[in-house]
């Protein structure tokens, strides 16, 4: 960073310049609060606050520790306007507010007046954009004012709009605020200052609106892919979503135009774990979804043998995601895409420079609102960023598979028809937020480029400083040398902090205690984290006044000069551009993080240290802001790009498919030729340890004529088709039970299709995983759903392929597994319960399996309970409840052994956790 005193004070006061001109051209921004100077001991205070109001502010506990407080601290926060206004007590999160302020609050020196006032400005209330209460107390204040009585009348509209919002607080309500707002703001004087106070706060509500908006749109799509928490599910659709009574949100009249847009989506099942999205052309979405477990994974098309994937958590952060790209299309970033009028395009342009317009406004507005004494001292808006976490990316690459197919699938080499064999090599990328990357992977904070790490140090043995100049005599440790100064402080404190857990009243070598030189050291730490902390919160008043203000005459020379203060503060970090100095000080303040760190002995927990508690929660503040800037950023150049940090893996899949015809004898229908669908897959160092294996999936649709046995004959086509393939194959087949309750259910057709899905054994044998009956239907005509004041319209669904029943094999615990940790995965484990509780005749049989050492099922338990923290007691564990249900199918045994199973199951499920995460090497040149 350029030199703090005179760099930074210049940029400063610069600020302080500039605002008193754009308060007249309407662009003006709050300052930040100054760096603290040196560390000292706050001025003592007599503290005469009545023992009942503190005792009706703080529970027991929060007393206890507020009272560990300096006394002159504790004087400082009880004299806030937050908490002598307060009438409840402390809420949790509350409390944790007021003892952040106290750690920042302990670095700062000053007039009694000054920290008083700087105290004011850390506590207050956090409200989101277009919070109605703030609204209308906005408006209430302006019903005292002399109006025009246009306004006069719009404001008693506009008041009753934002009353509906505390009732409906849905799109439409949100609509019809906003634009009762927007009318009123137009009705009034333009020279009026409160009259842009009007227009910013209706730009808050359509922000909200717009929120609503999306959540009503996710629940129309989660109504129609409620079907994807089911394995086998297709379904080919064609949807249109209008936003109907929302329009206003994009300051669109009803009659102007009609805005919405289709997507062509076509839903298949398979056993990946994943839901795959292909989009075929600017507006249609091909989704591929697989078995309801997670993570879901979305397939764009490519080209010479090129695709790119996305993985998503599960189906809820999968439409959550295209929920988010909903809102940028109708907003205006897609407007291009848009199949409606050209006036409709210009206008949702336009909304979407309002949306940005939020972010950039808010402390303008805040400040307005402050000084309106509608907002407290320390109040704050807080705009929910437009932006959503990166999924992890894959891209593959089909090679010619003619010369490349390994060894292992030989044995199919005397099957029937035409058969396509290739190689996929896929190399994964996992986007990570960058700060909580850093925080927990110390290792990835010396990768960074060493200019990112300037700091701001204060100068020792300094006298007082004049109360004027609140930076007081600081020095600017440039790049490289700053990560110096950072690893040489780490080490002092390291050391300190071990000679103190030797020796407790140890002294050294100059004869200081050396509890007092770490106590000395870790201050020091302290002021600097804070004043790094105190230059971010700047460089954003600083954009967003950049961003708000207007280009031409003089209001482009205030533009032109805020571009050179924020330029400054970029190049003072080495960086270009936001989403790169956002970067530089997330670096810094993670190796400053880990520096303080350092200064505890293992085993010390900074935030059960009364000394250091309030600190402790002011870096977990300061960590909260850091994940939420409250600026303007762009998804791919900004977020992806500087805000995340990229791990990689590499798989390789190889394949064979084709269709194998055959004759077999089915009971009842005589002899019948069938055509089986057969694919072989080898996956290795796939992101997902399940899906390493090799496999073979055979599916058939069944033509059965109405025959009045007709579950003996699918039991015959399935056990005779599949089986005679598999055993011409010298695979092994499980035998197959539970059809009958598939034939009674009535559901069966001609265009039922059964699929059967084998997985290689320890006793290198393919073993049943699952068979899977699904049923193909066609369906025409209109229908619509309408969610809100989001309405599905032209619902026309050209196919599905519905999930019927499944049937698990009693020989092999992958599939088992591969459900529950999908679902843990996703942090969805009552799917796993509800999937087990529709399973239990499966289970229970592979329960009586697992008693036999010599099965396939018992080898594998055996494997892998070798590769699991405490996986041999769980085993054993296993065994002795499985083998009570075997002499005994009792409930009872039954959910005793299910109860090990879920033991063993978690307990694998660390392991596969940590696989996957070694699989994902981290990539240093990110």
């Amino acid at each position: 960073m350029v030199n703090f005193n005179a760099s930074a004070v210049g940029q400063t006061r610069a600020l302080d310049q500039t605002q008193h001109v754009q308060q007249q051209s309407t662009s003006s921004f709050s300052g930040a609060i100054p760096p603290p100077a040196t560390p000292s001991t706050i001025p003592s205070h007599n503290i005469t606050q009545p023992a009942d109001r503190v005792s009706r502010l703080f529970s027991e506990s929060q007393l206890a520790q507020f009272h560990q407080l300096p006394e002159s601290s504790r004087h400082l926060l009880l004299e806030t306007p937050f908490l002598k206004q307060q009438q409840e007590p402390l809420s949790k999160q509350a409390f944790h507010q007021v003892m952040a302020a106290a750690g920042q609050l302990e670095t700062y020196k000053g007039s009694d007046e000054r920290l008083q006032l700087t105290a004011n400005a850390l506590l207050g209330k956090t409200y989101t954009a277009g919070d109605q209460t703030v609204v209308a107390k906005a408006l209430d204040h302006l019903s005292t004012r002399a109006l025009p009585t246009e306004a006069k009348a719009n404001l008693v509209k506009a008041q009753q709009a934002v009353k509906n919002l505390a009732t409906q607080a849905d799109a439409k309500s949100h609509s019809q605020a906003y634009e009762a707002l927007r009318d009123l703001a137009a009705s009034m004087p333009k020279s009026d200052p409160q009259t842009l106070s009007v227009r910013q706060l209706a730009e808050q509500v359509r922000s909200g609106g717009m929120e609503q908006l999306r959540s009503e749109f996710k629940q129309s799509l989660q109504h129609q892919f409620h079907h994807l928490t089911k394995g086998g599910t297709e379904r080919a659709v064609s949807l249109k979503f209008d936003i109907g009574p929302a329009l206003g949100l994009f300051n669109l009249k009803a009659a102007s135009a009609t805005v919405g847009f289709g997507y062509d989506v076509k839903v298949t099942g398979n056993d990946d774990t994943r839901i795959r999205a292909s989009h075929k052309g600017s507006l249609s979405v091909n989704l591929e979804a697989g078995g309801g477990e997670t993570p879901v994974k979305v397939a764009l098309s490519g080209s010479l043998g090129l695709g790119k994937t996305q993985a998503f958590a599960n189906l809820d952060s999968f439409i959550d995601y295209h929920a988010n790209d909903m809102l940028v299309m109708l907003a205006g970033e897609g407007a291009g895409k848009l199949k409606h009028n050209f006036k409709g395009m210009i206008q949702a342009r336009r909304a979407d420079a309002q949306m940005r317009n939020v972010v950039s406004h808010n402390q303008q507005l805040t400040k307005q609102l402050i000084q309106q004494n509608i907002l407290g001292q320390g109040d704050k808006i807080q705009v929910k960023p437009r932006q959503s976490a990166t999924p992890i990316t894959a891209v593959g690459m089909s090679v010619d598979g003619s010369a490349s197919l390994e060894a292992g699938i030989h044995a199919l080499a005397k099957l029937k028809g035409a058969l396509q064999g290739s190689v996929v090599h896929t190399t994964f990328t996992k986007h990570a937020n960058l700060l909580d990357t850093l925080m927990t992977e110390p290792d990835r904070i010396e990768s960074r480029p060493g200019k990112f790490f300037s700091v701001s140090v204060p100068l020792k043995d300094t006298a007082v400083m004049d109360l004027s100049d609140f930076l007081g005599d600081r020095q600017t440790k440039q790049g490289a040398e700053g990560r110096q100064w950072i690893q040489d402080t780490e080490n002092e404190l390291r050391r300190l902090s071990t000679k103190l857990g030797e020796e407790p009243f140890g002294q050294d070598y100059d004869g200081e205690m050396y509890q007092d030189k770490l106590a000395a050291k870790r201050s020091e730490l302290k002021d600097v984290i804070v004043a790094l902390k105190l230059e971010y919160d700047s460089y954003l008043n600083v954009v967003n006044s950049y961003d708000a203000a207007r280009s031409g005459g003089e209001n482009g020379a205030i533009k032109r000069d805020l571009g050179h203060i924020k330029h400054a503060f970029e190049g003072s970090r080495g960086a270009e551009g936001r989403g790169e100095y956002l970067r530089a000080v997330m670096c810094t303040h993670a190796k400053l993080n880990q520096a303080y760190m350092a200064s505890f002995r293992e085993g010390e927990v900074p935030h059960l240290n009364p000394q250091e508690a309030p600190f402790s929660q002011f870096l977990k503040s300061v960590a909260d802001d850091f994940r939420t800037p409250q600026l303007n950023l762009e998804q791919q150049k900004h977020i992806d790009k500087s805000l995340t940090l990229t791990s990689g893996a590499m798989s390789t899949n190889t394949q064979l498919m084709g269709t194998v015809s055959t004759s077999v004898q089915v009971p009842v229908l005589g002899e019948k030729t069938i055509d089986l669908g057969v694919k072989y897959n080898k996956i290795d160092g796939d992101i997902n340890p399940d899906n390493d294996g090799e496999y073979i999936n055979a599916s058939l649709k069944l033509d059965i004529p109405a025959v009045k046995d007709k579950s003996s004959a699918i039991k015959g086509i399935l056990k005779e088709g599949i089986g005679r393939f598999l055993s011409e194959n010298s695979l092994e087949l499980s035998e197959i039970d539970g059809l009958d309750d598939l034939a009674l259910s009535g559901s069966l057709s001609a265009s039922t299709q059964f699929e059967g899905n084998f997985v290689k054994g320890e006793d290198n044998k393919y073993h049943l995983q699952y068979i899977r009956a699904t049923e193909s239907t066609s369906l025409g005509g209109n229908a619509s759903a309408t969610a809100g004041a989001v309405k599905l319209g032209a619902g026309i669904t050209h196919s599905s392929n519905d999930h019927l029943a499944e049937w698990i094999s009693d020989n092999t615990l992958t599939y088992l597994q591969t459900k529950f940790n999908g679902w843990q995965n996703g942090q969805q484990p009552a799917l796993w319960d509800q999937y087990a509780s529709h399973h239990e005749t499966g289970i229970g049989k592979a329960f009586d399996k697992l008693t036999e050492s010599d099965s396939n099922i018992a080898k594998e338990l055996d494997k892998r309970a070798g590769d699991i923290p405490n996986g041999q007691h769980l085993k054993e564990a296993l065994l002795e409840k499985a083998g009570q249900w075997k002499a005994d199918h009792s409930k009872e045994n039954f959910q005793q052994a299910m109860g090990a199973l879920n033991d063993y199951f978690e307990a694998q499920y660390l392991t596969y956790k940590s696989e996957s995460a070694e699989r994902l090497t981290p990539k240093y040149n990110d």
